[in-house]
């Protein structure tokens, strides 16, 4: 055996989500009987000046699970294993438009339309520009149906 002493490693920071999931479960615990009052005041305020995972983890050592951390369990994480994935980010609806433009130069374009039709109005004494104005919207973003109102018509009929 070596005589070299290995260095400890460094404890693993945590954020406000590890925080606020330790006090979740301590809830939990003392919802289900196993913690007092006081015992969970005590363990909440250690839960929430915790720095490192380490501190959450004593605070758990003789409770059976839950021990959520951000969604995932205390006993489950080793340190140095890969912190987990975030959540994918939820898709944006796909718009029926014709053209598939992207969401700020289409938001744009609408609403530089209705200044376009009064310019073009003044110059060429026609009334026709204005109707440029849903063309413009339905050609970009298409006639989507409204779920809600689609609902609230139907009640009324």
């Amino acid at each position: 055996m070596s005589d070299v002493a290995q260095p400890e490693p460094e404890p693993i920071r945590i954020g406000h989500a590890e925080r606020q999931a330790a006090v979740e479960a301590l809830k939990h615990h003392h919802e289900a009987g196993r913690i007092d009052s006081q015992e969970y005041e005590e363990r909440s305020v250690k839960a929430t000046n915790a720095r490192s995972r380490a501190e959450l983890d004593t605070l758990f050592t003789d409770l059976p699970h839950p021990h959520a951390v951000a969604g995932e369990t205390l006993t489950t994480l080793t340190p140095g294993a890969p912190p987990a994935e975030p959540p994918a980010p939820a898709a944006e609806p796909a718009r029926r438009g014709v053209l598939n433009i992207p969401e700020p130069l289409a938001t744009t374009i609408v609403s530089a339309t209705p200044i376009l039709a009064v310019i073009l109005f003044f110059l060429t004494d026609s009334w026709l520009w204005f109707l440029a104005i849903p063309l413009v919207a339905t050609v970009i973003y298409g006639s989507e149906s409204h779920p809600e109102r689609d609902r609230k018509r139907r009640r009324r009929s």
